[in-house]
């Protein structure tokens, strides 16, 4: 296994990206929900939102570039935390996973 020279060692870097996100849940209605990310990986995603999702739900993200050459990153994946958080504007902290095509 390859050595990392961060602290976290986890085999996907997160990186800090906080931008703007929409989100639905998959089996609901065609409600988007407004979102902040917090941290990107490979693998998954931490958002904030002020709808809390239910842990175990599917859902479906999307996050707009501010360039039109690039389409929006879609992608779909369980939710697997949900905590409150107060500390900022954001009322929940939402933690997915996304899909894998294995």
């Amino acid at each position: 296994m390859a050595s990392h020279d961060y602290d976290e060692k986890r085999s996907f870097i997160r990186m800090q990206v906080k931008t703007s996100l929409r989100f639905s849940v998959q089996g609901s209605n065609t409600t988007q929900h407004q979102g902040v990310s917090h941290d990107l990986s490979a693998t998954g995603l931490l958002m904030g939102s002020d709808f809390s999702p239910e842990e175990g739900d599917k859902i479906t993200v999307t996050i707009a570039t501010d360039n039109e050459r690039f389409e929006p990153f879609t992608a779909q994946g369980s939710v697997i935390r949900v905590e409150p958080n107060d500390s900022e504007n954001q009322r929940y902290l939402i933690s997915v996973e996304f899909d894998t095509d294995e």
